[in-house]
């Protein structure tokens, strides 16, 4: 079992990886890529549903068996919802119900995961996509002009904050000036 949860983890993260040297096949894909996940995810939400209501009838099939057969050797002994706790604990056949049901909400969790995960990775590409359309219709001008912008905001933002340090704080309950 472990071997396969690291096959399905490998495959989610390499369907997660981006080719930025074809976005446009990789934006074609997206949807498709997305839907099959969300549909896995759906799936591995059923058969978990499944499982509880397997487990509910392991549970109770045994329960019965087990408040028939302390009634049998006494009918007045009351049996505690600890008592039935202990007994299930220790039935093969409840272990087993449990692990498969534990197993199949982890499967969920992961698919729940992975789901969003590749709904991040159609926004990114939208974002990586605007980005390249952006190099290819404006080259490498735009480029050095993009940097050369941010530089200039970077030091206006500079001047900025060490503008506002030294000016005063203003309480506006008080109407004068303090440390706030």
């Amino acid at each position: 079992m472990p071997e396969e949860k690291k096959k399905v983890e490998q495959e989610i993260q390499e369907a997660l990886t981006i080719n930025t040297d074809d976005l446009v096949e990789e934006l074609k894909e997206q949807p498709s890529v997305y839907f099959y996940w969300a549909c896995m995810w759906a799936l591995a939400t059923r058969k978990r549903r499944m499982q509880k209501i397997q487990l509910k009838e392991v549970e109770a099939k045994l329960g019965r068996r087990f408040k028939e057969a302390l009634r049998a050797e006494d009918p007045k002994i009351r049996v505690s919802e600890r008592m039935l706790d202990d007994y299930l604990a220790e039935q093969p056949e409840y272990q087993e119900a449990l692990n498969i049901y534990t197993q199949g909400e982890y499967t969920e969790s992961m698919l729940e995961v992975a789901r969003d995960a590749f709904k991040q990775r159609g926004i990114m590409l939208n974002e990586l996509s605007r980005s390249h359309s952006d190099d290819r219709v404006y080259g490498k001008e735009y480029e050095v002009m993009k940097e050369e912008l941010e530089r200039r905001d970077e030091k206006k933002r500079t001047k900025r904050s060490k503008r506002t340090e030294k000016d005063p704080v203003v309480d506006p309950n008080s109407g004068g000036y303090g440390d706030v």
